[in-house]
């Protein structure tokens, strides 16, 4: 057993008046990743001497040297009986006891991580219940690392902080609410033996950049007073652990750059499989839930800022492999006047956590048949047909209620609320027009029942998906009497452009929508059909022109007017030359 105190130091420097140390996240009760080769490293000891690590009928050696020392385990079968982890060198001998070997799981983020058990319950009693659904408390472990900020990355010898084995509910009552439910669920969702491990990492309030290294922030355009504070103190130590999967659940704190966020999301995946030295390493990045932004954050922006949070945390799943954005537009508490943005679902949200792990990461689970429940299904494409729009989901989807939720935004720029009816995986409104952008649960909150597929996974948000127009063409005739003096080709839905045809000997007065020529032709009502367009012509009489205007009078008062002058000026030359 390890019984010495916490250490930290930076740098590192292995001499003989090191001792032989494991890390810091070592310690009894431990859970080793399950059937992958699993990093077993620490510090101290005499450089240049051999390191001696055994454990479930292994046993490994490596050299020391000035970084520590390391050794990998070869894959190992779950096993929930505990067994002695040990090190050796030069006499120095460390035991880790009761160490089992399950799932691993990283989470982190703010104070929907950090919020307790005990807070949930006091919130929401019944909640207790929802925590002794499985009475499995004693095949879970969870692991906090000592709460504070560094300045620079900061080494941590074993053991840091305890490993906790729970047997009962009154033991994770101040552990994270968001943790404990996601490994209870996990375990009973596996079931045998294999117990289920968490590290929990958070910090209320804490800005994504305060997660990110110095490394990952240097190729990014990015400032903060205290970044990287976070990373130093709580997860630097851990780089190289064997784990399965990470869960990040924050962007409360970031509503206000959401452009920005994207990027350091993107580079906090990248930094995690580069740390956990896994290129595929699994990552779940839960989305924000239903809020009253305006009462959580005191400025009607906020409202905004939420809604594309949600979409930055949605899109990143399009970016990655193995990347997986958990939907919990269904979970939150917008009505709770005194603390709205800690909602007390937690165990909702472990739940659908778990299950997408259990769905992606193993692809085994105890689940009844049908679409599997831990991918929330999302429309995957949205198109504009004759009056009315269509779209197409990854799952089928229904709702109790009329599908609300959903506009349309039109290339004039107009939004179009919209009332969809669901069969299976098919979505149907009317409508007529032209539908640039989809969108769909685009406010912090909702008072309308959302659609769901058959486990209850709500359908994902939408933003500006764009809506692709595959209407019929129809065709517009222009007639003159019983002769097609012109032709149009417009999209179901569009509009006629209007034209001003001529005529030699007549005037145009306007079109009609019948050969009589009794009803006016609405040029701004959409075309539903093909169509034909009657222009009535008004003939001139002799003398007019083409504005149905008579000249006549006024071309022969200028010709007399002409004749007298011309007259006149004859006469006085013809006098003037008698004279002469």
């Amino acid at each position: 057993m390890l019984c010495f105190a916490v250490a930290e130091f930076r740098p590192l420097s292995a001499t003989a008046e090191t001792p032989l140390c494991f890390n810091g996240i070592f310690g009894d009760n431990m859970i080793l990743q399950r059937d992958k080769p699993v990093r077993i490293w620490g510090y101290g000891g005499r450089e240049g001497e051999t390191v001696t690590v055994s454990f479930s009928g292994q046993t490994k050696t490596a050299r020391i040297d000035a970084d520590g020392w390391e050794v990998y385990l070869d894959p190992l079968p779950a096993d929930g009986e505990g067994q002695t982890l040990t090190a050796e060198s030069e006499g120095e001998r460390l035991e880790i006891e009761n160490v089992a070997v399950g799932e691993v799981l990283f989470c982190s983020g703010q104070s929907n991580v950090a919020i307790t058990v005990q807070y949930v319950i006091n919130k929401y009693p019944e909640a207790v219940e929802e925590y002794r659904t499985y009475d499995n408390y004693a095949d879970i472990r969870l692991y906090t690392p000592v709460w504070g900020g560094k300045e620079e990355e900061t080494i941590y010898t074993a053991p840091h902080s305890a490993w906790k084995q729970p047997s009962r509910i009154q033991d994770i009552l101040y552990c994270s609410a968001f943790a404990s439910g996601l490994a209870l669920n996990v375990q009973a969702k596996i079931g045998g033996n294999v117990p289920v491990g968490v590290i929990e990492t958070s910090t209320g309030g804490s800005c994504i950049e305060e997660w990110l290294s110095a490394d990952t922030l240097s190729a990014l355009a990015t400032h903060n007073a205290s970044q990287s504070i976070y990373y130093n103190g709580m997860v630097s130590f851990l780089k190289g652990m064997t784990l399965n999967g990470v869960f990040w659940y924050q962007g409360e704190a970031c509503i206000d750059y959401t452009e920005q966020y994207e990027e350091e999301l993107a580079a906090l995946i990248r930094q995690y499989r580069t740390d956990f030295a896994n290129e595929d390493l699994p990552v779940y990045v839960m989305q924000l839930p239903q809020v009253n932004a305006m009462r959580a954050y005191g400025r009607a922006e906020a409202e905004e800022g939420w809604v594309k949070m949600r979409d930055v945390q949605q899109r990143i799943s399009e970016r990655f492999e193995n990347v997986l954005t958990v939907c919990l537009a269904d979970t939150g508490d917008a009505s709770d006047d005194f603390d709205c943005i800690h909602p007390a679902d937690k165990w909702r949200v472990g739940e659908r956590a778990a299950n997408a792990f259990i769905a992606t990461a193993l692809g085994t689970g105890d689940f009844s048949e049908g679409e599997n429940p831990g991918i929330s299904p999302k429309v995957i494409s949205a198109e504009l047909l004759d009056g009315e729009i269509l779209l197409t989901t990854s799952s089928p989807v229904s709702s109790s209620d009329s599908v609300q939720g959903f506009s349309v935004k039109t290339s004039d720029g107009k939004v179009h609320s919209l009332v969809f009816s669901s069969e299976g995986r098919t979505l149907k409104a009317n409508f007529i027009g032209r539908a640039g952008s989809l969108n769909y649960l685009q406010t912090a909150a909702f008072s309308f029942s959302l659609l769901a597929d058959d486990f209850g996974l709500p359908l994902m948000p939408v933003r500006e998906m764009p809506v692709s127009d595959n209407r019929s063409m129809l065709e517009v005739t222009f007639w003159d009497g019983d002769v097609v003096i012109g032709s149009q080709h417009v999209k179901y839905g569009d509009c006629v452009q209007r034209t001003e045809p001529s005529k030699e000997g007549a005037v145009f007065n306007g079109w009609y929508a019948d050969s009589v020529l009794s009803d006016s032709f609405d040029f701004s009502s959409p075309v539903t059909a093909d169509v034909a367009i009657y222009a009535k012509f008004t003939e001139l009489n002799s003398g007019e022109d083409s504005s149905g205007e008579e000249n006549s009078g006024c071309a022969s008062v200028t010709s007399v007017i002409s004749g007298i002058v011309a007259a006149a000026i004859l006469f006085w030359a013809s006098f003037y030359k008698r004279q002469d």
